[in-house]
């Protein structure tokens, strides 16, 4: 696949660096890795713009097996290492935890780091599902304008994007450090 982007008026530089990055996401996220990048000459010969080919990333498919017999592996990806699975298990090891902690007579220093460390590893979820779902949601724009997606597919990414901004938002509100 070759990406092209640019215009035959001023900030080349500047245009070219962000053409880059943005074809570099959406080869990213589309499943290709960056093999070269040139320069072009514009449509009427004028300045050059920056083309970056592509070459097929390996499907997970292809490299993974499953890891139980009863589990498919699409399963595994879609189901198990979902934000939703992972959140639920932080639950169950918050409240694992934190018995354990109180069993063992744990001091106030034991229960704040407790605290803090399973709150840093949701907040990572949370943020990291957003930044994703952001991503998805700039490359949904590119498809769309390019025809490659119908209006209900980016509105379907344009509500991801909002859900997942509205549970970092949510999370941020309700998050407590303890020290």
């Amino acid at each position: 696949m070759t990406v092209a982007w640019g215009g035959n008026t001023g900030g080349v530089f500047r245009r070219g660096v962000l053409s880059v990055l943005v074809a570099v996401i959406i080869g990213i996220l589309s499943g290709c890795q960056m093999v070269g990048e040139t320069l072009a000459p514009g449509s009427d010969g004028g300045e050059r713009i920056p083309v970056v080919e592509f070459e097929a990333l390996a499907d997970l498919q292809d490299l993974l097996r499953p890891v139980h017999p009863d589990e498919p592996l699409e399963s595994t990806l879609q189901e198990r290492f979902s934000l939703s699975n992972a959140l639920a298990r932080l639950d169950q090891i918050r409240v694992t935890g934190r018995e354990a902690l109180d069993e063992a007579d744990a001091d106030g220093e034991v229960l704040m780091a407790f605290h803090n460390w399973t709150t840093a590893v949701e907040g990572v979820l949370i943020r990291q599902d957003y930044e994703l779902k952001a991503l998805q949601l700039e490359l949904a724009r590119y498809q769309y304008l390019a025809g490659d997606m119908d209006a209900a597919a980016l509105q379907a990414h344009d509500e991801a994007y909002a859900r997942a901004l509205r549970n970092l938002l949510d999370f941020w509100g309700a998050l407590r450090i303890t020290d």
